[in-house]
Order: C-alpha cells, then sequence, then structure tokens
C-alpha cells in the first residue's frame, strides 16, 4: 500500500512539475507582457487605475463600475503596490499566478481522484497542465 501511495505522489508531483515548466516556459518565451488582448489587459489597467484614483474601473478609467468581479483587480494592485506597476509589478504577480494555476492542477487532481479514482485525477490534472489558455492567461 505505501509502495503504491508513494508512486502515486511521484506521477502527480511530475505533472505538477510539467505544469509548472511550461507555465514559466511561456512566459519565458513570450515574455512577462504577453497578452491575449482578452480580459488581461482591462484587468492590468484596472489595477494601475485603482491604485491611482481608487476607483474600480473597467471600460473608462474616469467611470467606475460594477460590470467586472474586483478579485483580480485587487490582486494585481496589491502586486503593482509592493513591485511597482512596470515590468516587475507584472513579473511578480504572474510568478503568484503560475503558483496559483498549479494549485488548481493538483485541486483538479484532488476531485478526479476523489469522484472517480487516482487515474482520472492524473488525466484530468494532466490536461489542465498542458491547457495553453489555462498557462496563457494572467
Amino acid at each position: 500500500m505505501q509502495k503504491r501511495f508513494r508512486s502515486h505522489l511521484v506521477v502527480i508531483g511530475v505533472v505538477l512539475a510539467i505544469a509548472l515548466v511550461l507555465r514559466f516556459m511561456v512566459m519565458a518565451v513570450h515574455g512577462v507582457d504577453f497578452t491575449l488582448h482578452s480580459d488581461d489587459e482591462g484587468y492590468i489597467r484596472n489595477a494601475k487605475t485603482l491604485i491611482a484614483t481608487g476607483k474600480l474601473t473597467y471600460h473608462r478609467p474616469d467611470e467606475p463600475t460594477v460590470y467586472i468581479m474586483p478579485g483580480i483587480s485587487f490582486f494585481l494592485a496589491a502586486f503593482f503596490v509592493v513591485f511597482g506597476k512596470g515590468t516587475g509589478g507584472l513579473l511578480a504577480a504572474k510568478v503568484a499566478n503560475i503558483l496559483i494555476g498549479v494549485t488548481g492542477v493538483f485541486g483538479l487532481y484532488l476531485i478526479g481522484r476523489e469522484i472517480w479514482n487516482h487515474v482520472a485525477g492524473v488525466i484530468a490534472a494532466f490536461l489542465m497542465a498542458v491547457y495553453f489558455l489555462a498557462m496563457a492567461t494572467l
């Protein structure tokens, strides 16, 4: 039983390592400023506006909104306050987001294992580990 448990840990450890390496490779290849020209740009702009004005905005920086969920804006703003609004702050936020993403891969493994079995959890985790959109967005 203990040998089986250890082999399960090795397998999920490899999947998590793949997830981590791929996410850092995407950032290394495409750069810290890589964007899909989607909501990520709006959230970055919104976080900077939030720091400057204290207002939660989205489409227009002079007009407060309830259009978006504020979590990612506050998350980014916290990193921008500590590390700056430039590349350093964005890099720190992306590294934190990579770690959150890899934690999500592990969480998906746990759900798959709980609902079905270890193999299903590993398959689900692996698919999320290599899913490009999960590693390319902020």
